[in-house]
């Protein structure tokens, strides 16, 4: 997923998978902090601001909630990238299963 001033601009299959997306304009435009737990999301927030600056981080055992609003468990990996020649953060997430 990648997200450009607080706004989903890329997801990927998986990423809409995880969400309960039906495609992936479900999820563009959408702000990233209505898909965290309110808990959460000013601390999610942060760190994506201090991605943005250049930080790579590893998230352990965030609070996710899909489109249907269920409540998931994921890791988050938070690093800074270049999207259409502008400074944007990819989030890649991976859902924690209890198998």
């Amino acid at each position: 997923m990648v997200q450009q001033k607080g706004k989903i601009v890329y997801t990927n299959p998986a990423g809409q998978r995880l969400f309960g997306a039906s495609n992936d304009e479900q999820l563009f435009a959408k702000d990233v902090g209505s898909l965290i737990s309110s808990d959460e999301r000013e601390s999610m927030r942060q760190k994506l601001d201090q991605a943005l600056l250049g930080a790579k981080m590893t998230i352990p055992k965030i609070h996710l909630i899909r489109f249907d609003g269920q409540n998931i468990l994921a890791d988050v990996w938070l690093g800074e990238i270049i999207w259409d020649g502008k400074t944007a953060a990819q989030i890649i997430l991976r859902a924690i299963t209890n198998d």
